[in-house]
């Protein structure tokens, strides 16, 4: 019997700096490559495409260290000049983000480095978030077929 491989999941923190104002903070992520799989493509204005996706930092909620903001990578940052160019891949660090003294996405990659949260992100977002949370349910349509068994924590029930 072959025993399956885990996916390693992808925790990591960097520097991020102002290019304006100097405000820096530590900013983390969980994946390493922006894909169009991980991120959704939307158009902005007429022929300007980004990918969106999600970045985790400390400095927007007091009350929440590992808070979400959704970042938002011009296609073209990535030599991408149609959505439909399947080699679309954004590292995380190559994404601007938004300075919250400024306003503006002036936030740019420094340096790597081991954040304060990096146990909290890596418990809440690469380990709980990826558990099933649907009790064990079996459907059997009117034929008597089509067994469909959801196992999880059961923390939580979903009919959709």
């Amino acid at each position: 019997m072959s025993i399956p491989k885990l996916r390693h999941h992808y925790c990591g923190s960097a520097i991020f700096t102002c290019s304006c104002c100097a405000y820096f903070t530590t900013i983390y992520t969980t994946v390493e490559w922006v894909e169009e799989e991980e991120g959704e493509i939307e158009e902005v204005s007429p022929g300007e495409w980004v990918i969106q996706g999600f970045i985790y930092r400390d400095d927007l909620d007091k009350n929440d260290p590992i808070h979400p903001q959704l970042t938002h990578t011009p296609l073209k940052q990535s030599g991408v000049t149609s959505k439909d160019d399947l080699k679309l891949k954004i590292h995380w660090t190559e994404q601007p983000v938004r300075c919250m003294s400024c306003k503006t996405d002036t936030m740019h990659f420094t340096e790597y480095n081991v954040g304060e949260n990096m146990e909290l992100l890596h418990k809440r977002w690469c380990i709980e978030a990826l558990k099933p949370r649907y009790e064990l349910i079996t459907w059997i349509d009117e034929n008597g077929n089509g067994i469909i068994r959801l196992q999880g924590s059961h923390s939580k029930f979903s009919a959709s």
